[in-house]
């Protein structure tokens, strides 16, 4: 059974780099997971590539590193890439699994968006087929 876990994540351009937040909810109950957890990191594009790092804000046993392809769009609306890091649980070792990015504009209706995070199954979420070949095929 395919699982695919839909979160928040805010990227802010600072004079010193970029500023990241990432919100994950759980609606749902969650194996030995908060309802929500909050992320907190940075990031940096070189050649193409977003590079980040995040970190579980509350108790920082949840690290996460981000390479995203950026292409050679000024303002592209989708990336995709890898995720590398630990669970909350420290407890599975390193995971690795591939992530898409979506542009959800600059007035995007947070509380809505924020609703539609969580664990879903793979008919439950409907991807259109380029978003499923991009997580699928970087496997």
């Amino acid at each position: 059974m395919d699982l695919y876990y839909r979160n928040l994540l805010r990227l802010t351009a600072t004079p010193r780099g970029l500023i990241i937040k990432q919100i994950e909810r759980y609606a749902r109950p969650a194996i030995s997971l908060p309802r929500r957890m909050v992320y907190e990191g940075t990031a940096f594009t070189r050649y193409g590539k977003l590079f980040g790092q995040v970190q579980e804000k509350r108790h920082r046993r949840s690290t996460w590193f981000l390479v995203l392809s950026v292409g050679d769009f000024s303002s592209p609306s989708q990336l995709h890439g890898h995720a590398t890091g630990c669970e909350p649980e420290g407890l599975a070792g390193i995971s690795s699994f591939p992530i898409v990015l979506f542009h959800l504009g600059e007035k995007a209706h947070l509380r809505s968006a924020l609703a539609a995070c969580g664990y879903f199954k793979a008919d439950e979420i409907g991807l259109s087929p380029h978003v499923d070949n991009a997580l699928r095929s970087s496997n």
